[in-house]
């Protein structure tokens, strides 16, 4: 309750600033502006990205696509809204941050660890797929579709043909695995998400192919320098993703930070073995996982075999210049 106490006193604070600055503006018959601190300026009428290197495309791209058939998007932001595990402080913090760039002069103040690719070919309709390592700058080269094996699980991209109907894009992606690196220059191995029959739909691309949704300048507040946060994202989602997660593959997912695997931070603590250093799903006396999910794989539907647990989010995604496989 006081959290939300305050971000409603932050909200009512960014009206009343906004008025304030917008009156004394008019009466002096001119309006201020002020430096964020981080390269970018707040003016008087909000939190719009001025900086030319900021607002090509409205989205903060960093490559401008405009006029190409053949190009590359970066999701650059992801909100899960189920399983409900997922959407807990923590994780978000974890995914949100991730795929959050580390610009902190268009104030994009995340990690920029969780980096998910989309190359489309506009004059095939196909569309290439999958993770890359993060880069230190963000700006300095293109990114690179990963293609390796990390323990028994391969990481590559996949190509798919996708459908143009009413101008929103949909492509069944199918069983696709996304890496999630803690830091910028990897040392550790990454959280893997593994995805089953995933699918992506209602992707609007912007008239000049640099978008998927919006910079959110609107609905963040200058009181907070217009940086992001979990209650006021940096960017307005623009498409929508589908996907199952199935509990053995998670039970072999180990998120270090959390001392668990993938499978018992889907179930919460009630799922654990309680092992150390790493605690796994509960089996019964047949080596089947207990914990039953919202999903079953076999039918595709809710409930039934319950072997997995179903996953939506939304996502905006900004261009950047792909250089095809890592080498």
């Amino acid at each position: 309750m006081r959290e939300e106490m305050k971000m409603r006193l932050m909200k009512l604070l960014g009206v009343l600033g906004l008025v304030t600055v917008g009156g004394a503006g008019m009466a002096a018959g001119c309006g201020g502006s002020e430096d964020d601190g981080g390269g970018t300026t707040t003016t008087d009428q909000g939190c719009e990205q001025t900086e030319p290197a900021c607002s090509v495309g409205g989205c903060v791209a960093l490559k401008d696509n405009a006029g190409q058939e053949k190009f590359g998007l970066r999701m650059s932001q992801l909100t899960v809204t189920a399983p409900e595990a997922l959407t807990n402080p923590t994780v978000q913090q974890i995914v949100g941050q991730g795929v959050l760039l580390n610009l902190e002069s268009c104030r994009l103040t995340g990690k920029g660890t969780f980096n998910w690719l989309f190359e489309m070919d506009m004059t095939t309709s196909m569309v290439r797929t999958g993770g890359a390592l993060p880069r230190q700058d963000p700006r300095a080269g293109g990114y690179c579709f990963l293609d390796e094996q990390e323990g028994t699980f391969p990481i590559k991209p996949v190509t798919v043909a996708y459908t143009l109907a009413d101008g929103e894009i949909s492509a069944v992606l199918g069983d696709l695995l996304v890496p999630i690196y803690e830091e910028l220059v990897p040392t550790s191995t990454p959280i893997l998400l593994p995805l089953k029959a995933a699918r992506v739909e209602g992707l609007k691309l912007s008239a000049d192919n640099n978008c998927v949704g919006t910079y959110n300048a609107e609905g963040l507040l200058p009181p907070d320098r217009c940086l992001p946060s979990v209650d006021y994202p940096a960017f307005v989602d623009g498409a929508s993703l589908e996907a199952h997660i199935l509990l053995e593959e998670a039970d072999q997912v180990v998120v270090e930070d959390l001392g668990q695997s993938l499978c018992v931070l889907l179930g919460g603590s009630g799922s654990s073995d309680g092992a150390n250093p790493v605690s796994r799903c509960k089996r019964d006396a047949q080596g089947m996982i207990e914990l039953k999910g919202d999903f079953c794989s076999t039918t595709g539907a809710a409930g039934g075999c319950q072997d997995s647990f179903r996953l939506s989010a939304t996502f905006a995604a900004s261009a950047i210049a792909i250089d095809g496989i890592c080498p």
